[in-house]
């Protein structure tokens, strides 16, 4: 069997571990809404965006916690999964996209260096002082009819 290109993630603790299909090909993307920006500590959160079957979570002390945002960007409501130990977020799923799971990127080994991203979401939120990621699509807000 073919390993997959997407490097095995991981919770803080190492409790929580996610695996990919060996078909998984994630679009990477800078979310700047104010909820990724806050989760993720900065400007934006680097997330790879892949099919909900793709993803494998092995949770075997059932750690995973859900919580579910109200009043986003979207108007829709975004549930962070993360760890009940450590705190980390996993990923992130939402009403615009059910079948999708978005996770955090710096989670996976080689982390943000190994994606760059080819779609940025909330670009009205981004710093003056940063730039477009070159041949990016770009959306001000939510990025619907893409995925």
């Amino acid at each position: 069997m073919t390993t997959s290109p997407v490097p095995p993630a991981h919770c803080l603790c190492r409790s929580v571990k996610l695996t990919f299909h060996e078909d998984a090909r994630p679009m990477a993307t800078h979310c700047y809404c104010k909820d990724c920006s806050h989760n993720g500590g900065g400007f934006s959160q680097l997330s790879l965006i892949l099919d909900e079957a793709a993803v494998t979570v092995e949770d075997p002390e059932n750690l995973v916690v859900t919580y579910g945002i109200q009043g986003t960007e979207s108007g829709l409501v975004k549930r962070k999964s993360f760890c009940g130990r450590c705190g980390c977020t996993l990923f992130t799923k939402t009403d615009l996209y059910k079948e999708k799971v978005f996770v955090v990127a710096s989670l996976t080994e080689g982390g943000c260096a190994l994606y760059k991203p080819n779609l940025e979401v909330y670009t009205k939120n981004r710093p003056a002082y940063l730039t477009a990621v070159e041949g990016a699509i770009q959306f001000d807000g939510a990025p619907e009819g893409v995925l």
